[in-house]
């Protein structure tokens, strides 16, 4: 069952992941871009589309800058689906 606190513990995690510290000297592009995705997916299943979208961006950068482009595209996809279903609901 998707919900919002779920899905803000998964930004939350992402956001942790790409801070930097006196330890951890490079930011963990690769939890980040997956916890951003999950956290984009359970926005989209609560029909919050536009932070589905946000967040599916923020994934889509973290994917490039690992150099993952299928990873990126699906993202691309979900954010053209989150578009249709957001027309869909405008007109009808």
């Amino acid at each position: 069952m998707p919900s919002q606190k779920q899905a803000e513990s998964y930004v939350k995690e992402a956001q942790e992941a790409l801070k930097t510290t006196l330890f951890k000297w490079k930011p963990d592009e690769t939890t980040a871009s997956y916890n951003y995705k999950k956290a984009a997916e359970e926005f989209r299943s609560l029909k919050k589309y536009q932070d589905s979208n946000n967040y599916y961006r923020l994934a889509i950068e973290n994917f490039k800058i690992l150099n993952q482009p299928y990873h990126a595209a699906q993202c691309y996809e979900n954010i053209a689906n989150n578009y249709k279903f957001l027309n869909e609901l405008k007109s009808g």
